[in-house]
């Protein structure tokens, strides 16, 4: 199999596979043909070691998409953290500042009123922080999902497609092997010569 030693991935050798099956030499009066048992059986190893190989890799693809979606999970919780110590920090200067106004009773009512409208402000900007916090949460593990998605529809049409061509690989060969076998049985014992 020395020249299948730069073989990438399982689709070169199941391409290569149908080369040999495609290219080798018809046996007459059917459709099987004569291939080299050694290099079909090599390419055929070939596929099963790569197979492990290209699920390590697609593992290591899910794993970083996990991380990436525990990060954007690990943002969106600080996000929302800051966004509810900015409001309580907001409301917290409204109360102290209406405090200071109520001192006199001239100003009471415009205190409590520049007050409501500070802690009506505060909630509104914590509610948007949360909003916008809960937006980019929500968007960023939705673009997660879909990629985790794709990555799995691709996974399973590799998988599919991997086992089609071995599957067809195998019957040609046992198509082969019958046909070569039928053949033995039908030639006439030889006496030896004396």
């Amino acid at each position: 199999m020395s020249e299948n030693a730069n073989i990438d991935s399982v689709v070169d050798i199941l391409d290569q596979i149908i080369d040999l099956v495609s290219n080798a030499r018809g046996v007459p009066m059917s459709a099987s043909v004569i291939v080299n048992k050694s290099e079909l059986l090599d390419l055929a190893q070939a596929a099963r070691d790569q197979v492990p190989a290209q699920v390590v890799r697609a593992d290591g693809v899910l794993a970083s998409l996990d991380k990436v979606r525990g990060e954007a999970e690990a943002n969106a919780a600080e996000i929302r953290s800051n966004a509810q110590a900015e409001a309580e920090r907001i409301v917290a200067e409204a109360r102290a500042r209406a405090g200071r106004l109520t001192s006199a009773d001239a100003i009471t009512v415009a205190a409590r009123s520049e007050a409501q409208r500070i802690t009506d402000e505060a909630k509104g900007q914590a509610e948007a922080l949360r909003a916008g916090a809960d937006k980019y949460a929500d968007d960023t593990l939705a673009d997660l999902e879909v990629r985790v998605s794709a990555l799995g529809r691709d996974i399973t049409d590799l998988d599919r497609k991997v086992w089609t061509h071995v599957d067809a690989a195998l019957h040609q060969i046992t198509s082969g092997r019958d046909v070569l076998a039928g053949r033995g049985q039908e030639e006439p014992d030889e006496e030896p010569a004396q």
